[in-house]
């Protein structure tokens, strides 16, 4: 069982990120593919994927500039 990590990007921390721990194939030593989700809380989109390269946070930083929500003026 894979553990899951937990990630807000700084520039959206409305979005709440996971992703799977990198993990390595013993018998290849290859990199283990990294299953990833992502949620907006403001509008609760949300996504997920699978990440070949190791940078499964790219794809949640992608999701969040999809989902900027200006906060209204108080």
């Amino acid at each position: 069982m894979t553990a899951w990590v937990e990630w807000r990007p700084a520039s959206a921390p409305h979005v709440l990120g996971e992703y799977e721990r990198p993990e390595v194939d013993r018998e290849t030593g290859q990199r283990e593919p990294q299953h990833w989700k992502a949620t907006c809380e403001t509008c609760g989109d949300a996504t997920q994927g699978t990440c070949d390269a190791g940078q499964p946070r790219r794809w949640i930083q992608q999701f969040a500039a999809l989902h900027y929500h200006p906060r209204p003026n108080g």
